[in-house]
């Protein structure tokens, strides 16, 4: 039985969010660079998990497969940022869950 779960991002989760980024740009020909442009990465709870916002990986069955974060930009004002889905898992409803979330 598959079992998926959304959580909040905690730094355990770390090494596997930037495996899950680096797979997913590779596949479509973009480097993934956690030291400058994608810097944010490295530190998930200064830019997305203050004043409202946050971070979210989607579990299955233990194996992080999704991310979506929302940042707060003012107030009652927020941006959606780092839709991803694993390429593997991709077609089966996940992102619309996260979206959902």
């Amino acid at each position: 039985m598959t079992m998926t779960l959304i959580v909040s991002y905690s730094p355990e989760y770390q090494h596997a969010l930037e495996e899950l980024l680096r797979h997913s740009y590779a596949r479509v020909g973009w480097p993934f660079d956690p030291e400058g442009k994608h810097a944010d990465i490295r530190r998930i709870s200064h830019v997305y998990q203050t004043d409202g916002g946050d971070f979210w990986l989607l579990m299955e069955n233990g194996r992080l497969i999704g991310t979506v974060a929302l940042r707060p930009l003012a107030d009652g004002i927020a941006e959606l940022k780092r839709l991803q889905v694993h390429p593997e898992v991709r077609g089966r409803g996940h992102g619309r869950r996260l979206l959902r979330h």
